[in-house]
């Protein structure tokens, strides 16, 4: 069960608001708890059990830091190190395990059941470590109290909207809204909106989208494809990816909404960025901070000499690679966005050229970014190399074919569609209208429009059924 499924949306939301919403202020978290423990019980099986067990380990480990700070600094600073470096571990590692055995397995010829690091280490595991580990490292600067409540605590980990892959929260800001959940009729009617726009963007969009890309999958020879249409499919793709996860952030954040939390946001049209720093700065936006605010600056604090500062910047670089996964696919990506990254702190001041030089930059940027989905989505490195190839003619490739025509054809609306989405244009149209709307004409089209939008997207599972997310794949 996802936060996309007719089980979710028509089965636990509506039991689960009714519930939230008929309980009293004070109670509110311990229904939040339950539900999101309910909705893992679905979600992650058995893992649930394992997930819980490591929230209690946390939250003792807190109370003991706590406990024995003024008294026995050492060993409260050992209690708090320790746990920060398991929680370290089973983020960066175990991520990757299941890729690394794989590997090892392969070249032995033996086979190797994935399902069991996989069932251990679930969708949601990752950013669960993430709020651990920012919480018992902003305990160990001090810049918060150790939370004696289990339930409240737990609430924080384990809230159902934001677990499975964020938006990443700081306690304190987390608690403030946990304490007094905003609920009322315009908060459950904005996060109502927002939740089936983001399921709309998602089914309607990306997911066929993913049909068109999903047709070289399998192809094995790139060179009967013309140059137009490889670049079509990774244009594509590139839109897709990104639609696809800011889908879910939108359902995050809208489910939040309804219940009276604002969460922070994930995205801000990276695609639409000057430079290569500034898409990583909108990109992902929470999981960023926090390599930023958790990795970077403790590596590369004290000093001011630059050799430490890139340092700190490649191993930065290196664990957010691993945490995607240990896959030659990813370390090439990553290269490449690394050097690209390189080539802007210390040798290209973009901000200093000409408007037609940055506009030039601009466009090589998102001819990188292109490149560097490829070798995302293909699993082969074989496939992704010949791939690349292709798009630049190196195979022998014609230059058009028929295939382009009908594809555009097929799929022209949703391509039009996801340009629209992944530029402020939709809220610029939006800003217009309001602004000339004399007669309010806008509140009264709104649901109707909304209300079409969500039985086309029904339409499209009723026919397709539901696909997963693309982080589910990684």
């Amino acid at each position: 069960m996802t936060i996309v499924t007719s089980i979710f949306m028509f089965g636990f939301l509506p039991v689960f608001l009714l519930v939230y919403y008929l309980s009293g202020q004070k109670i509110k978290k311990y229904v939040l708890l339950l539900g999101s423990i309910c909705f893992y019980a679905f979600t992650l099986q058995k893992a649930v059990i394992w997930i819980l067990l490591l929230c209690v380990l946390v939250y003792l480990m807190s109370l003991l830091y706590s406990v024995f700070k003024k008294k026995h600094q050492l060993f409260s600073d050992i209690i708090c190190m320790v746990t920060i470096a398991f929680l370290v571990v089973l983020l960066f590692f175990t991520h990757s395990l299941a890729d690394v055995l794989q590997k090892i397995y392969d070249m032995a010829g033996i086979y190797f059941n994935r399902q069991i690091i996989t069932d251990s280490f679930p969708i949601g595991f990752s950013f669960l470590c993430f709020s651990m580990i920012s919480y018992m490292t902003d305990l160990y600067r001090g810049e918060i109290l150790a939370e004696k409540n289990l339930f409240s605590l737990c609430t924080y980990f384990l809230m159902f909207p934001k677990m499975l892959m964020g938006p990443l929260e700081k306690y304190p800001d987390f608690k403030s809204q946990m304490l007094q959940p905003a609920v009322s009729f315009q908060h459950t009617g904005e996060g109502m909106t927002r939740f089936i726009l983001g399921f709309c963007k998602k089914v309607i969009i990306a997911d066929n989208l993913a049909l068109l890309v999903g047709q070289v999958m399998w192809v094995t020879d790139f060179s009967k494809l013309s140059v137009t249409s490889l670049w079509l499919i990774s244009i594509c793709y590139s839109l897709e990816l990104f639609i696809d996860i800011s889908a879910y952030y939108d359902c995050a954040l809208g489910l939040a909404q309804m219940l009276g939390f604002r969460l922070r946001e994930g995205f801000d049209y990276p695609y639409c960025a000057d430079n290569m720093k500034h898409f990583w700065s909108r990109w992902n936006m929470t999981l960023v901070q926090w390599f930023k605010e958790y990795i970077y600056r403790p590596l590369a604090a004290g000093s001011t000499r630059k050799i430490q500062s890139l340092t700190a910047f490649l191993m930065t670089v290196f664990l957010f690679i691993i945490w995607h996964g240990c896959k030659v696919n990813f370390f090439i990506c990553g290269g490449i966005f690394l050097g690209f990254l390189l080539i802007e702190r210390y040798l290209v001041q973009i901000e200093k050229q000409k408007k037609s030089v940055q506009l030039l930059w601009r466009i090589f940027m998102l001819v990188v970014i292109n490149i560097c989905w490829v070798f995302v989505y293909f699993p082969d490195m074989g496939q992704a190399v010949s791939f690349c190839m292709g798009m630049f003619g190196l195979t022998n490739n014609s230059l058009f074919s028929a295939d382009i025509f009908r594809d555009v054809r097929e799929y022209g609306i949703y391509i039009l569609g996801a340009i629209f989405v992944v530029t402020p244009a939709c809220v610029k149209l939006k800003e217009w209208i309001q602004e000339h709307d004399r007669y309010g004409v806008l509140a009264i089209i709104s649901p109707i429009i909304l209300l079409a939008l969500f039985i086309w997207a029904m339409s499209f599972v009723m026919v397709n059924g539901y696909q997963e997310f693309l982080f589910q794949k990684f």
